[in-house]
């Protein structure tokens, strides 16, 4: 057989077979819209407000802390699904941050669950660069690590996430989308009675979150306020 017959079977049979181990991608845009005058340790945390391809807006939070990303400029770039165990969990992390409540600008809300969940999901990507690691994210590493090692973490809903990357890497900032799934995260957290690892402040939030969901649903969710320009790196 001759060696170019060779590699063309050879690449037939690779090409294709990369193609299905890969998340399907495909092309999309980004715009955060909405305001943002508060921040956690001197940082615009999220979740953030965003619109895929001029669709609605939906709530997202940033993969890369030392990246800018303004607001009302349109990026370009793909979507795919979580493909790596650090963005599994950080979907994970983005579920549990709107099962507590968020999006909210109250400081409570701001200090002890969207603060601390950021930092948590950049300290999983791997993005932190020399931003100290914060100790009130490490209870949300821990949860997500071991949703993730247990199973927990159901590929039904890693299917409906979606992780957009601009088109030249390292230009902006990526995101994944906040998918809520009450039914997942009641599965993965441990039971009040076995979460004392997550500390007095964030039980409290659970507890307050499960309350406000049974006797007060119109009242889950508090309106965020706003800024001009938005930073995730601002410190």
């Amino acid at each position: 057989m001759r060696s170019y017959t060779r590699s063309f079977i050879l690449t037939a049979v690779v090409i294709p077979a990369l193609l299905l181990l890969c998340p399907s991608m495909q092309a999309s845009t980004i715009e955060l819209t909405g305001n943002y005058s508060w921040n956690y340790e001197g940082i615009v945390v999220g979740p953030y407000l965003a619109s895929l391809d001029g669709g609605p807006d939906l709530s997202v939070f940033c993969l890369d802390l030392h990246l800018e990303t303004y607001v009302n400029t349109t990026y370009m770039g793909n979507l795919t699904t979580p493909s790596t165990p650090a963005e599994d969990e950080a979907a994970f992390l983005a579920s549990y941050s709107l099962y507590l409540g968020a999006p909210s600008s109250l400081p409570a809300m701001v200090n002890n669950v969207e603060g601390p969940v950021s930092l948590a999901i950049w300290q999983l990507m791997g993005t932190m660069g020399d931003t100290k690691p914060d100790p009130a994210a490490l209870q949300y590493i821990q949860l997500a690590q071991s949703a993730y090692s247990q199973g927990r973490i159901p590929e039904s809903f890693l299917d409906r996430v979606s992780v957009w990357t601009p088109q030249t890497p390292g230009s902006s900032q990526r995101f994944i989308t906040a998918l809520r799934d009450d039914s997942m995260i009641e599965d993965a957290v441990p039971e009040p009675g076995a979460a004392l690892f997550l500390g007095s402040g964030l039980l409290l939030l659970v507890l307050g979150r499960i309350s406000l969901r049974l006797v007060h649903p119109s009242e889950a969710r508090t309106p965020r306020s706003a800024s001009s320009a938005f930073s995730a790196a601002l410190r």
